[in-house]
């Protein structure tokens, strides 16, 4: 039986122009002693997602991922946290990096629900189609994907 074959087409009748287009993207640094700022980033990310297509409770979920992503590069590292948020089609890219090289914990939900802390990453891989940690020698980044 032979393996199955992935043929590569040119997508018909866009153009190179045109399919750069359909990405759209955002990045921006938080200062670490400025967390006041997280308040006005979850409203350009809720207004960027709604912008890009996706429904308003699927852009409140990405808006709640995002803020609990940097709240916790905020508390968990000493420098700044930085956020890029792209969309291609009809998926919602967003990567949350900071200087923390030590891996994010997930809090069991039963230990977690009545306490503070412990929710952050349990709400984001609830909610995202997938999250995936990168650990690198200057700290981390956290990438979750949404389907929108």
């Amino acid at each position: 039986m032979n393996p199955p074959t992935t043929t590569v087409r040119p997508e018909a009748g866009r153009s190179r122009r045109a399919r750069l287009r359909s990405w759209r993207s955002l990045s921006l640094t938080l200062p670490a002693n400025q967390p006041e700022l997280l308040a006005v980033i979850r409203r350009l990310v809720l207004a960027h997602a709604l912008d890009c297509g996706a429904q308003t409770t699927k852009a409140e979920e990405i808006e709640l991922c995002v803020s609990e992503l940097l709240t916790n590069a905020l508390r968990y590292s000493d420098g700044p946290a930085r956020l890029e948020f792209a969309v291609h089609e009809r998926t919602v890219l967003v990567a949350v990096s900071d200087t923390s090289t030590r891996a994010p914990g997930t809090a069991r939900p039963a230990s977690s629900a009545t306490g503070e802390n412990g929710r952050g990453l349990h709400i984001v891989n609830k909610l995202a189609h997938e999250v995936e940690v990168y650990l690198h020698p200057w700290g981390k980044t956290i990438r979750a994907s949404f389907r929108v």
